[in-house]
């Protein structure tokens, strides 16, 4: 996995404990030395460093969180090889704390360059829209965007789809609303953070999140690169403190997400396994 050096910054802070532009820049200048150390090669140091100056002046309550944090913050950024510029990923103010969140198209840039995933998409399903399971010999996913009702309706489902570079079978992974709220939920405080304001997104990385623990990792710097910004949980939310289901809690739809017959559900005889795993996955 890639080290994040060891922040020298200490617990030093400008006069009464908060940065200013002039005073963050020059205290951006002390960390560049780790952020060099860390930063792919594709990403300047430049650009890196005039994305965070835009980042902090588009969100000015940045300046008002703990300096430590936010330059380690964005050390932990240039490691992931994500720019913190609200689409790959951002730095957002969590009380007195700065924390970074990679972002699901950071996370699908992270997959173009690993050795082995091709790819990653993940959506969200909005109540109304065609969404369909299909199992058996010719298993996929149907899901048809309506765009009068997309980010207007409640989120009923999200999935995501990973292909690799071998050609071999996608790797499906599929959630209801209901799942994502338990992962969710584990943070009693998540009106107040990302769930609240990008429940979308959080949605898509939850799926992402579950669907990582059955993708192949080498060893190759890319991969590993990934594997980071995957496990980066969210400050407020443990998105590894996922609890799987039982038969007897799921609802029909939850079932045929799972791959598990829905008889089963009624009758107590069948309690679920991992979903749908790579050997009885046919490809689509």
């Amino acid at each position: 996995m890639n080290n994040v050096p060891q922040n020298n910054y200490g617990n030093r802070s400008p006069a009464r404990g908060r940065l200013n532009g002039q005073t963050f820049a020059a205290e951006f200048a002390k960390i560049m030395p780790q952020v060099k150390a860390v930063l792919p090669a594709h990403i300047s140091v430049d650009k890196f460093e005039r994305v965070v100056r835009i980042a902090v002046q588009k969100n000015d309550k940045l300046l008002e969180c703990s300096p430590r944090s936010l330059f380690m913050e964005c050390v932990k950024a240039a490691s992931d090889g994500l720019l913190p510029d609200g689409r790959e990923g951002a730095i957002v103010p969590r009380g007195s704390e700065a924390v970074w969140q990679p972002m699901v198209s950071g996370l699908m840039k992270l997959a173009r360059n690993s050795g082995q995933i091709a790819s990653i998409s993940s959506q969200v399903v909005y109540k109304g829209e065609r969404f369909r399971v299909v199992l058996g010999d010719d298993e996929r996913i149907e899901h048809e965007r309506d765009l009068d009702i997309a980010g207007e309706t409640e989120i009923v489902a999200a999935y995501a789809v990973a292909r690799l570079k071998d050609g071999s079978e996608p790797i499906r992974e599929i959630m209801t609303w209901k799942q994502i709220e338990k992962v969710r939920n584990t943070n009693k405080y998540w009106m107040k953070g990302p769930w609240k304001d990008w429940g979308d997104e959080m949605a898509r990385k939850t799926v992402i999140r579950r669907l990582s623990k059955r993708l192949p990792f080498s060893t190759d710097q890319n991969d590993e690169r990934l594997q980071e910004a995957i496990q980066r949980t969210d400050a407020l939310v443990d998105l590894i403190a996922d609890p799987e289901p039982t038969a007897q809690e799921m609802d029909p739809f939850e079932a045929a997400a799972h791959g598990v017959d829905p008889a089963a559900i009624e009758n107590n005889q069948q309690a679920v396994s991992d979903p749908i795993t790579e050997k009885e996955q046919v490809p689509a």
